[in-house]
């Protein structure tokens, strides 16, 4: 075989080397969005659960926990088989930090059981996990070194980080609907969380190329966007008595738009 020869072979060998390892991000990254809604998902019913003390937020929550656990067992999967994946140490350091996160879930399932925990307080135990998880994306993302495909998980990472806000909007809302208050902080902090949402699906949306964005504008007319923002507004407004009897539509509504940027995902 000749020199020239030689190295063509080599250069085809080291491309499906690099596809393979390109493949095996993507699918490591398409798993790490999966753990992460079902995550939010666990969030959203365990908050429901504790602020509401209704039963029916505590059945939802154990459902919400069996679908975390297929999603942790998937991704688990995925990195005991060692996959190859583009990675550089920082990539490897956050697959480590959010495994190590990961770990704190049992002992947080339990304070929902109990009813010990308060439901800052497990917003703030899941949000970590959820935002170890989320590092971990950008960082695989960042060492993708295909342009049309980094362009896409870029889009996908401004989703999920749009998604996030979305579900910390949908945890808070629970809470003070249940509580029926809202103070000036309170209402601050979630116009802020609506911001975010809308940025980074601006984001999103100029990063997702134009078949992708057909279909998001086609996907937002099947939500209840009107109904949501009835329900932000009473919520943003100042010295608005808020109604406990609100707690299950806004959960639904919120949980509908959510699902619906996963179904985007």
């Amino acid at each position: 075989m000749s020199l020239t020869h030689t190295f063509l072979l080599a250069a085809r060998q080291q491309e499906i080397a690099e596809l393979q390892t390109l493949n095996g991000t993507c699918e490591l990254v398409r798993r790490t969005g999966e753990l992460i809604h079902a995550l939010q998902a666990e969030r959203g019913s365990a908050n429901a659960c504790l602020a509401s003390r209704e039963l029916i937020f505590h059945d939802r929550w154990q459902q919400k926990c069996a679908m975390t656990d297929k999603a942790v067992s998937d991704l688990n999967e995925l990195l005991n088989d060692r996959t190859p994946i583009a990675g550089t140490s920082r990539l490897y350091a956050r697959i480590a930090l959010a495994v190590h996160a990961m770990g704190g879930l049992s002992a947080h399932r339990a304070q929902v059981a109990a009813l010990v925990a308060s439901p800052v307080e497990i917003t703030a135990h899941y949000s970590t996990i959820i935002s170890a998880l989320i590092a971990l994306i950008f960082e695989a993302i960042d060492t993708t070194v295909e342009p049309s495909v980094a362009r896409l998980l870029l889009a996908l990472f401004n989703l999920i980080e749009g998604k996030e806000y979305a579900g910390l909007e949908r945890a808070n809302g629970v809470r003070l609907l249940a509580a029926q208050h809202a103070d000036m902080a309170d209402q601050q902090m979630l116009a802020q969380l609506i911001e975010r949402q809308e940025q980074s699906l601006t984001r999103f949306e100029s990063f997702c190329g134009d078949d992708v964005c057909a279909q998001w504008d086609a996907l937002q007319t099947t939500l209840p966007l009107h109904e949501l923002e009835r329900l932000r507004r009473q919520l943003l407004t100042p010295a608005h008595t808020l109604s406990k009897t609100l707690v299950d539509t806004w959960f639904d509504v919120c949980s509908a738009c959510i699902d619906g940027l996963h179904l985007v995902e």
